[in-house]
């Protein structure tokens, strides 16, 4: 499922190649097995629910970043922050079905969006920051996956120039209501 000439060559035959036909999908853990308790709790970040395919190859550096800051925050604060990872929607070709990476096992759909939702209950505030998750998008046609308004640079410790690099993955941030609204 996760061999990337196997996607390359499912690429090209759906005519969605990259542009230097290396970059491909691989696994990622929603939940990093970085922020749980050692044994058990970790073990159970590698399992298949766990599990989505990440456009990796070619840019985890901002998600890495956002990973990073979302434990340095909590670490940082004297309270609790209720973290909420998610993939959503599913990502279609244009007038094809949906698509997924599969192998003999399983068949696992790739979402367009990967997501972290940060609630202090404390001061109820709430911060959704998302990342496109679609191979060989420019920046011009990403802009047109955006589902809400980008409030990346009003937060101080979110504020980063690289989140729009698209080598390194599109990163925006919404407020809680706007993510409701482009979610449900």
């Amino acid at each position: 499922m996760y061999n990337c000439s196997n996607q390359l060559r499912a690429f090209v035959s759906l005519r969605t190649t990259t542009a230097d036909h290396t970059c491909c999908f691989t696994k990622r853990q929603l939940v990093s097995p970085k922020d749980v308790l050692p044994g058990l709790s970790q073990l159970a970040t590698y399992n298949y629910l766990n599990v989505v395919p990440h456009w990796s190859t070619c840019g985890t550096e901002n998600w890495d970043e956002v990973e990073s800051r979302v434990r340095q925050l909590v670490k940082s604060l004297n309270m609790t922050i209720e973290v909420w990872t998610r993939s959503s929607q599913t990502l279609k070709a244009t007038g094809a079905t949906t698509k997924y990476l599969s192998d003999q096992y399983n068949e696992q759909p790739i979402s367009p969006y990967i997501w972290k939702v940060l609630y202090n209950f404390e001061n109820d505030e709430a911060l959704a920051i998302i990342q496109i998750n679609k191979p060989g998008l420019k920046l011009a046609d990403a802009v047109k996956y955006v589902p809400c308004k980008d409030i990346c640079n009003r937060i101080e410790w979110m504020r980063n120039p690289n989140w729009y690099i698209m080598s390194k993955g599109f990163i925006i941030c919404c407020s809680l209501e706007d993510f409701q609204t482009a979610f449900g």
